[in-house]
Formats: C-alpha cells, sequence, structure tokens
C-alpha cells in the first residue's frame, strides 16, 4: 500500500496557535472519519503517524499500513460502514507535548446488504505528535459483544451468555 508522507494531511491545517490546530484538527478528522470509504481510505490514514498504534478489542496494530489495512477489512467486508463522530474532549498534555484527546462516536454497518444496521458506540483516545499533529496513538473503547451478537451463527449465543449474566448479576444483586 502507499503511504502519504509522515506530514499533516491537507485536510487538517495546522495553525499557529494551538486551540486553533486542535479544532482544526478535530473538524478535519470528525469529517473524514464521517466520510470515511475505500477510496478516501489513504487520504484518512494520513491523519497517523507513520509507526502509529492503533489498539482495539480484537487487535493491536503497528504502522500506517496495518491501520490501512485494517480499515480496508472492515469497509469490504460490512455493508454500509461509517462512523458518526460525536463529542471531543481534551486530556491534559502529555510532558512532551504531545496533545491528548477523546472523541466518541457510533459506528452503523450492515452484516448481510439488506439486513439490519448495527450500530455501536465507542470512544477513542488518541494522542498526537506535538510537531507534526498526527496521530501517533489511537485506543477504540466499545463492546466487543456487540458487533459478535451481529454476526451470523454467534448471534444466539451471545445474546444467551448476556441474559445468563445478567440473570446472575440480579440474583447477586438480591443476595
Amino acid at each position: 500500500m502507499n503511504t502519504p508522507p509522515d506530514t499533516a494531511p491537507p485536510t487538517a491545517p495546522t495553525a499557529s496557535n494551538p486551540v486553533q490546530w486542535v479544532e482544526a484538527f478535530q473538524d478535519a478528522f470528525s469529517l473524514a472519519a464521517g466520510s470515511l470509504s475505500t477510496s478516501s481510505l489513504e487520504a484518512f490514514v494520513g491523519f497517523y503517524a507513520k509507526d502509529a498504534t492503533f489498539i482495539d478489542p480484537f487487535a493491536t496494530l503497528c504502522g500506517r499500513d496495518q491501520i490501512q489495512a485494517s480499515y480496508l477489512s472492515m469497509l469490504t467486508n460490512l455493508h454500509q460502514a461509517r462512523f458518526s463522530c460525536g463529542d471531543w474532549a481534551m486530556a491534559p498534555k502529555r510532558q512532551d507535548g504531545a496533545a491528548r484527546m477523546i472523541l466518541t462516536w457510533d459506528f452503523h454497518f450492515r452484516v448481510r446488504p439488506t439486513g439490519p444496521e448495527v450500530c455501536i458506540p465507542g470512544a477513542s483516545w488518541l494522542e498526537l505528535d506535538p510537531t507534526s499533529h498526527l496521530i501517533t496513538h489511537h485506543r477504540d473503547y466499545w463492546d466487543a459483544s456487540e458487533l459478535l451478537a451481529a454476526l451470523p451463527g454467534l448471534g444466539w449465543l451471545i445474546r444467551g451468555v448476556k441474559k445468563r449474566v445478567a440473570a446472575a448479576g440480579h440474583v447477586m444483586e438480591k443476595s
């Protein structure tokens, strides 16, 4: 896969004022994530540093190529996959000046082209290089059982386990 150079993507303008560049990054990233497709994927991964890490409930990826391959797999194996970005929150900067922020989002998709839409809410923890403003660390937090429950053949099993765990929790609360 071709990877963009290690510079801020053209869709994420950098400003001299720290608040302006953070807001510009957040706006550009939200727009790019909300319109993510196989044709826009290469530009989207331009938000990531060449050696960025990406962690979610299923994988730990190292480097822009692995991150791009993961997004491509998601976009080609699920139908009408899209992100709706929600709120952003800033965390205190690291000692080295790296910006840290949290993004809430909803991931919408269909397992089958005519199947029901699934919506999984989640949040991303992002750390950005203080100079290039590229993502160096991206960790997603979401309930993997919601994805597994949507998969044919696993859905009934996951829902059954969730019911049993919920029932056991209610029994434990009463004791």
